[in-house]
């Protein structure tokens, strides 16, 4: 019996893992009872895996951003309350009702679990990101590999096209984009592949030229950011880049607005809210800023959470003069400065791609495939696993999620069929 797993990245390694441990459960061993081989076009395995966070890995996240109270003790998460659907579209833009199930089998406590069962020690970050305490992708990249025992990896094979009676179980888990090629000889649902986490570059104007805000690249502030005239709306650091803007509210606000920004061939108007509040309240701010430093220069007396140059800049953009004082300022200038501060409006005139991400949304469709077992309706002992399925999360540990979640319940699949044979 053979068992053919096309992509070694996240998905498809940690697949082949599960698949080896459970099959060993049940008495089948991998290599020899059943053929299990990886097929990767690249030079080696989970290449991607090692840049993930920095090359830290941030390999799942607590959900506790989403309503899932935080892990303590490693509680299994049958003890924990699932989220809502909003919750969860929260961090997964496309494919969250999939995901809905396949957390409920295999979630972010099963996922620690897994780990530390097999030595790799875990901490949980800001925001509920976890990490291996050794702050090391390659030490997962290992203990999935350790867990390949008896499986046939190998590299350097390209496939263009996937052929169900190559194998006795197929499984797909290439990346999102060019990986979704692949599918091409297949008549199953598909959702185009497009950028999902991207970094903005920015216009002061339609005609595309650079905006002046890039000057102040390296500088980050708390912000919430939104595309005018729709509802995508995004909150959180904002750091400033030689192009534009990038960091955990913009990546958030791409992946939520992927699908809409591609259609405007990514040009559009951006709104930077710099006091994440409304403009009746940054007035009051400013008026108690007045109250406070009369005789100080406006560009020197500043709400505490705007980094000095940043302040000089939207003053500046509101019309402040570098030698005007707050006891010299109007109810008009302080409403100026207030519109600015509020509704910095940029013009978005293109995408950078993150340089810690590489994710995409689009891939096979939820409607092609079983929710408990992803095996695809169409075409009986085809499984699908990873990003080449349409799911894909905002950043910080769900992506990842998303792969370990899909790939257990394809080994478990795979496992029972073999079994029952």
């Amino acid at each position: 019996m053979k068992v053919r797993i096309i992509g070694a990245g996240a998905a498809g390694c940690f697949c082949a893992a599960n698949l080896v441990g459970m099959l060993k459960e049940k008495g089948v061993r991998a290599g020899r009872d059943v053929r299990i081989e990886v097929l990767e076009r690249g030079y080696r395995p989970m290449v991607k895996l090692l840049h993930t966070g920095g090359g830290r890995c941030n390999l799942t996240n607590t959900f506790e951003s989403t309503g899932w109270p935080q892990f303590k003790g490693r509680p299994t998460a049958k003890g924990l309350a699932m989220p809502s659907g909003r919750e969860l579209a929260a961090v997964y833009p496309r494919g969250y009702r999939l995901m809905s199930r396949l957390l409920g089998e295999f979630g972010p406590a099963e996922t620690m679990t897994w780990f530390e069962k097999r030595g790799v020690l875990l901490k949980v970050e800001e925001g509920g990101r976890v990490f291996p305490i050794s702050d090391d992708a390659a030490e997962i990249v290992r203990t999935i590999r350790d867990g390949m025992q008896g499986v046939d990896l190998i590299c350097k094979n390209e496939i263009d096209s996937i052929d169900p009676d190559g194998a006795d179980f197929t499984i797909v888990t290439t990346g999102g984009g060019p990986g979704m090629q692949i599918l091409w000889n297949l008549d199953i649902e598909k959702e185009a592949a497009l950028p999902s986490l991207f970094a903005f570059k920015l216009s002061d104007t339609a005609d595309g030229g650079k905006s002046r805000l890039c000057s102040l690249a390296g500088i980050s502030a708390q912000a919430s950011i939104a595309i005018a005239g729709t509802g995508f709306r995004s909150e959180g650091a904002v750091l400033i880049t030689d192009s534009g803007i990038s960091g955990p509210a913009v990546l958030k606000l791409s992946s939520h607005a992927a699908r809409h920004l591609a259609d405007k061939s990514y040009h559009a108007g951006v709104l930077v809210n710099w006091m994440n509040m409304s403009e009746a309240e940054s007035i009051q701010t400013l008026e108690k800023l007045k109250q406070d430093n009369p005789a100080r220069l406006i560009v020197n007396a500043h709400p505490q959470a705007l980094p000095s140059r940043l302040w000089e800049h939207l003053c500046t953009k509101a019309g402040i003069k570098p030698a005007q004082r707050w006891g010299e300022s109007g109810n008009a200038g302080i409403r100026r400065l207030a519109a600015v501060l509020c509704n910095d409006s940029y013009m978005l005139s293109g995408r950078s791609r993150s340089k810690e991400e590489f994710v995409t949304c689009g891939g096979v469709a939820a409607c092609a495939v079983d929710p408990r077992t992803l095996e695809c309706k169409k075409i009986p002992g085809l499984y699908f696993a990873g990003e080449i399925l349409d799911i894909d999360a905002v950043t910080g540990g769900f992506n990842l999620q998303a792969a370990w979640s899909g790939a257990y319940a394809v080994a478990k699949a795979v496992s029972e069929a073999i079994s029952a044979r």
